[in-house]
C-alpha cells in the first residue's frame, strides 16, 4: 500500500470511531429526556434558584457593610 493510502484509511477509521461514539451519546440524551421531558427544565430552575440565592447573600453583605460603614 501507498503512504497516501494508508494515510486515507487510518484518517477514514479515526472519522467514523468518532461518528459512532457521538450516535450513541446522542441516542443515550435522548433516552434519557424521553423518560423524564421535564429535567432540563427543573436542572434550570434549580441553578435559577441557587443564582437568586447567590444575590440575596451578595445584597446582605453589602447592607452590612454599609451599616458597618455609617456607625
Amino acid at each position: 500500500m501507498s503512504r497516501t493510502a494508508l494515510m486515507t484509511v487510518l484518517l477514514m477509521a479515526s472519522i467514523s470511531a468518532c461518528t459512532t461514539q457521538d450516535d450513541e451519546s446522542a441516542a443515550k440524551d435522548t433516552a434519557d429526556a424521553s423518560q423524564n421531558p421535564l429535567q432540563e427544565q427543573q436542572k434550570a430552575l434549580q441553578k435559577a434558584r441557587q443564582v437568586e440565592q447567590d444575590l440575596m447573600d451578595a445584597f446582605k453583605r453589602r447592607d452590612e457593610e454599609m451599616e458597618k460603614q455609617m456607625r
